[in-house]
């Protein structure tokens, strides 16, 4: 039998009801897998609470580089994932999954998921966005010195090797990227990270993150089993299922609410 990969996760106290509906997903689907969660800014009392519901839990309490630039919509415990490296050196992978996505099916698959010797990460096309040249993809390709051909990635779920990730020095080369005034940055976290990892990570099948961008039925027809293959469901955007859900797709929403918690978890 495969050893059981970890998942790590992150969030802040603004994310708490996704956070709960991952680990109660997880719960039910993966029950004796290891789960750790970067902790970048919940209540103590939020903490406590979701111990008492999911007692195997790992915690890192972490500090976020509040230097690093951050759309108005966007968290930055988006930026926790960059210290996978630093943090989880003994494990020989992980599953880095976002606070706004859930399990949807057994994803025990993922254990037996071959990276290439030189793959750091193995992650979905986004579909929004499949290449650097894409809408929203990297705007300044060209001067990077890439011909924007190269395929685009989903940074919201990473199967990572961690010791990898910490030898080529992703999280330093990704922050001074960010840092740079002489690029036009869109997807910050997520654009750094297709930058530094370009040539270096393996494509999963798309029912490894399935968002809002397959809810359109002309979309599905070159993949039109994907919704009942999903094996992890991603709500993208702005418009979260706790805070928006009139704006969110009733068969992701059917996803969230089958998981998610009974009250408020705030203090």
């Amino acid at each position: 039998m495969s050893v059981l990969t970890p998942v790590v996760t992150a969030s802040d106290q603004n994310f708490l009801p996704g956070l709960y509906t991952l680990l109660a997903s997880l719960q039910h689907y993966t029950p004796r897998r290891a789960v750790h969660v970067l902790d970048c800014g919940i209540h103590l009392v939020a903490r406590q609470r979701l111990d008492q519901r999911f007692p195997n839990l790992h915690w890192t309490s972490l500090s976020v580089d509040v230097d690093l630039p951050l759309p108005s919509v966007a968290s930055r415990a988006s930026y926790a994932r960059f210290q996978i490296g630093d943090i989880f050196t003994a494990d020989a992978r992980v599953l880095y999954l976002d606070a706004d996505v859930v399990v949807a099916s057994n994803i025990d698959e993922i254990d037996d998921i071959v990276l290439g010797p030189s793959d750091i990460v193995a992650a979905c096309l986004e579909p929004y966005t499949p290449t650097f040249a894409a809408q929203n993809g990297v705007h300044d390709f060209h001067r990077l010195g890439f011909d924007g051909g190269e395929p685009y990635f989903n940074a919201g779920v990473m199967l990572v090797r961690p010791r990898a990730w910490q030898e080529a020095g992703i999280a330093e080369r990704a922050a001074a990227y960010l840092r740079r005034k002489d690029v036009r940055i869109t997807l910050f976290d997520q654009e750094a990270l297709n930058i530094v990892l370009a040539r270096r990570w393996r494509e999963l099948a798309p029912k490894w993150n399935v968002s809002r961008f397959w809810m359109k039925r002309e979309r599905r027809e070159r993949n039109p089993s994907i919704l009942e293959e999903a094996k992890l469901v991603h709500f993208l955007s702005k418009a979260k299922p706790w805070s928006a859900p009139h704006d969110v797709h009733p068969w992701l929403l059917d996803h969230y609410r089958r998981f998610a918690p009974d009250g408020d978890l705030s203090p």
